[in-house]
């Protein structure tokens, strides 16, 4: 069997394009639009426009089955994997006041009252991270030089799978060591500073007082005893910006993501989306745990719209994409010579 020279370019050519394109699946492509080649160029009584719009089909079919079809169903699961965390998150806390009667603290302080750990340090045995717990320094601050060595071992439950996608794709800017689920600090949430309560102290409810919400904070380090003022968490569950849960829409040929809702755990360990736009009263009245109000659950879904936080253009896919659908079909043109 002879091969002419631009035959053998050809293959190389499609291989590589169709490499780049597709990864591993790529060789599979390349068979196939090699295949349907070899097999109509020996066939006598296929026309030249059915092999035209052979081509033209094998390519739409192709570009088909790149469409995101079952992007609802990943962006699902990422967010049932977020909304897992909160709740492994919310166990460990019950966890800890089974055993110490109450709440921990949002931060530790030394004898001068600097805040020294977060409240995320302090239940890490209950996450099955009970190694890592003995090898913090709590009588150091956070960011203490023995401290520092601990910010790569961060639990992964304590990151929202969402937001890792997006800083792999460049969509959200990285922050190493940054987590994504926050506490709402003040005097009468679950989290009045450094002095615990407990849930006898939770006049409202456990069913109607959040814990802490999920949030794109950037530079908060888990072990930093950093969390949100209550004005700062009423606008992460309401407020008009793109502070709440990432949403990452991963396309073939680009990457948006998007904030519509926020996620928020409550204290009886059930953890409810909450889109934007939700009452402001509403919110204030969950994050609060002893202000005797009266919710209404209906009014925590409201009607959301989109907030685009970046979109990212994967050029070299779509460049190689180009350039593998351009060879799909230059068979057509040595065809047409040789006719």
């Amino acid at each position: 069997m002879k091969f002419r020279l631009w035959t053998i370019l050809w293959v190389f050519a499609l291989l590589a394009s169709s490499l780049t394109t597709f990864g591993g699946w790529g060789v599979a492509w390349s068979l196939v639009i090699i295949g349907f080649w070899s097999v109509n160029f020996r066939m006598v009584r296929f026309t030249l426009s059915g092999w035209i719009v052979g081509a033209i089909v094998l390519i739409v079919v192709i570009v088909l089955c790149l469409l995101p079809a079952v992007q609802s169903s990943r962006v699902s699961s990422r967010r049932s994997s977020c909304l897992n965390n909160m709740k492994q998150i919310a166990l460990a806390l019950h966890f800890y006041a089974d055993d110490y009667g109450k709440l921990p603290p949002a931060y530790t302080v030394d004898d001068d009252g600097n805040p020294l750990h977060s409240w995320r340090v302090l239940i890490l045995p209950y996450l099955e991270h009970g190694n890592l717990y003995k090898r913090v320094k709590l009588d150091e601050p956070w960011d203490s030089l023995e401290n520092q060595k601990l910010w790569q071992y961060m639990p992964d439950v304590y990151r929202c799978p969402s937001c890792d996608i997006a800083c792999g794709y460049g969509a959200a800017p990285y922050a190493a060591h940054s987590t994504n689920y926050f506490a709402a600090i003040g005097a009468d949430t679950c989290w009045p500073g450094s002095h615990p309560v407990s849930f006898r102290q939770i006049s409202d409810g456990c069913s109607n007082t959040i814990l802490f919400v999920d949030a794109v904070i950037l530079g908060s380090c888990w072990m930093e005893p950093r969390d949100l003022t209550m004005g700062e968490a009423m606008e992460v569950l309401c407020g008009d910006n793109q502070l709440g849960h990432l949403t990452v829409d991963a396309g073939f040929f680009s990457t948006s993501t998007y904030s519509y809702y926020g996620q928020a755990a409550f204290a009886d360990g059930h953890c409810k989306m909450i889109y934007n736009g939700a009452d402001r009263g509403l919110a204030a009245a969950m994050l609060t745990r002893s202000g005797n109000e009266t919710l209404d659950a209906d009014g925590i879904r409201s009607e959301y719209s989109k907030r685009y936080v970046a979109t990212v253009y994967h050029w070299k896919r779509i460049y190689s994409f180009a350039m593998f659908s351009l060879l799909a079909v230059l068979p057509v043109f040595n065809l047409r010579r040789r006719s």
